[in-house]
This record gives C-alpha cells, structure tokens and sequence, in this order.
C-alpha cells in the first residue's frame, strides 16, 4: 500500500510540474505567434493567394505559401497539441484523479478553434480559411483566443490539488494547499474576466505569474511528501 501511494504521488509530481513548461509566455507565445500568421495574412489584405517571407514558429515555412497551406499547417499542430493533452488525461485518470475538467477545455477547443478551421479547408474556399486564421487561435493573439495553455495548465493543477488536498493537509503541508489554491482562484477568476479576447501584456503576465506560483509549491508539497516517505 506505501510503495502504491508513493508511486501515485510521484505521477502526480509528474503532473504538477508540467505547468512550467506550458505557461502563458512559453507556450502561448510560440504556438500562435500573431507577429507571423496573422501580420503576413494582414499585409496580403485577408485575400488569398500566396504569403512572403512568413516565419512560423514552428517548422520550416520561410518561403511564399499558399493560406490553405497555412491552414492546414496549424490544424495538424493543433491536433498534435490535443492529443498530447489527451494522453495526459488518459495517464493522469489512471490514479483516481477527475480530469472531467480537462476533458472539456479541450472539447471547447474542438468545437471553437479546430472544428470551424477543419470545416473551412474542407470547403476549399481560401477566403474562409484566411478569415479562420486572422479571427481565432488555440492560444493567444486573435479576436478569438482560446487560451488553451493556460486553461489547461489551470484545470490539470486544480484536478491535482483536489485529489491530494486532504492527505498533504493531514501531513502538515494546509497552509501550502491553501497557497496553491489561491493562486489557481486568482489565475481562474484573471481568465474568466479575459474571455476569448486577447490578453493585454498585463493580464498575460499577471496569469502566468499565479499559474507559475501555484505549480512550484504544489511540486514542492508533492517532493517534500515523497522525502518523507523515503522516496
């Protein structure tokens, strides 16, 4: 039963600390980078055709491309982001804990981002994938911002904290739990205000700040926990 409890805590570790890497400015910035993908699909006037000198940040696109091209680029990172998260969710579900949470950002990010996207390749109409483009993203940087990084970071630490609050309390760590679990009320209450618009520098900051804060003392909870037990 010990070595059954440490292991799940050492998962759960392994949960906590992906917050970091996900952030706002981290992953948020280089995913949909508005200074590439929407100023090249600005400086051609929303119409199709080809775009110069576009740099995404991910891959090789340097070069003229087409907007379906473009469009169809972003759909596949979108789909490798989700079913990344979605693994997580299926790991993280293992041990008990409820990712009902994380399970709808990311049917939210379906139904908002990739679906409509999806169905503008599909029509073949490169006016209606330019507009997709310009007017929403996974992430941050459009009229409609999904905020996916940050939402996910929030629920996946949320669904953590709810599964450990009480054992971490009775183990001496309340006052810690209590930290975490204002920093995610803060973060959540800064998103909620935010909508699908685009983070002022601010807001942005400000998020990532409370998320960042409530994952380095809910993995420092989780370590001291395992210490202690000899792990």
């Amino acid at each position: 039963m010990k070595s059954q409890i440490m292991l799940f805590i050492s998962i759960m570790l392994l949960v906590a600390t992906l917050a970091p890497v996900r952030a706002v400015p981290i992953l948020e910035g280089r995913s949909d980078d508005p200074k590439t993908v929407q100023s090249a699909l600005n400086s051609t006037g929303g119409k199709a055709g080809s775009i110069a000198g576009m740099n995404a940040t991910r891959g090789n696109i340097s070069q003229s491309i087409d907007v379906m091209s473009i469009g169809q680029y972003k759909l596949t990172y979108y789909e490798q982001v989700l079913s990344k998260s979605e693994q997580i969710v299926a790991n993280v579900s293992q041990f008990g804990i409820n990712t009902s949470a994380m399970g709808s950002v990311i049917s939210g990010a379906r139904s908002g981002v990739l679906k409509p996207l999806q169905s503008a390749l599909d029509s073949g109409d490169s006016i209606r994938v330019t507009n997709e483009l310009k007017t929403k993203c996974l992430f941050n940087g459009t009229s409609y911002s999904y905020h996916y990084g940050s939402k996910m970071d929030l629920e996946t630490m949320k669904a953590v904290t709810a599964k450990i609050e009480r054992i971490v309390t009775i183990a001496g760590y309340g006052t810690e739990i209590k930290e975490v679990k204002t920093h995610l009320d803060n973060a959540e209450k800064a998103i909620d205000n935010v909508g699908t618009r685009s983070y002022t520098p601010e807001e942005a900051k400000y998020i990532s700040t409370e998320l960042m804060d409530a994952s380095v003392t809910l993995a420092e909870v989780i370590q001291s926990m395992n210490e202690k037990a000899g792990y």
